[in-house]
């Protein structure tokens, strides 16, 4: 059996002392809060996602340059039109069965997020 070996410390200074453990947050911690990064699109569109098996419930999560959307099916979005590309590639092979024989013809592609273009909604004022 080979004898323990010293690993060193990652702390340059052997005099220094470490923070005591358990010490109460006195000030919560700054955020470098990023601005709205759906400004930076000239083009937006609205758009529903349709429910699927695929989505989980929490949304689908896509993301372009950098920035990225929950998109929740059945709940209408603002987002830029580059997504529409972005949804437009997801696909998969569906197979097609016929129905005598029950044996797969063939594969046909089909979106794996379907979706519709919607108009914007209308805000109403309360009264």
């Amino acid at each position: 059996m080979n004898p323990p070996v010293d690993l060193g410390t990652n702390i340059e200074d052997e005099d220094a002392q470490l923070p005591p453990l358990n010490t109460p947050v006195t000030e919560p911690p700054k955020r470098d809060w990023k601005p709205n990064q759906l400004q930076r699109y000239a083009k937006r569109v609205w758009l529903v996602l349709e429910d699927n098996d695929n989505i989980p419930p929490t949304g689908q999560f896509i993301g372009h340059n950098g920035t990225g959307f929950l998109l929740r099916p059945g709940t209408p979005a603002e987002v830029p039109v580059e997504l529409l590309e972005i949804l437009n590639n997801c696909e998969y092979l569906s197979p097609v069965v016929d129905p005598a024989t029950k044996q797969i013809l063939e594969y046909k592609p089909r979106l794996r997020f379907p979706y519709r273009l919607v108009k914007a909604p209308v805000e109403q004022e309360m009264v």
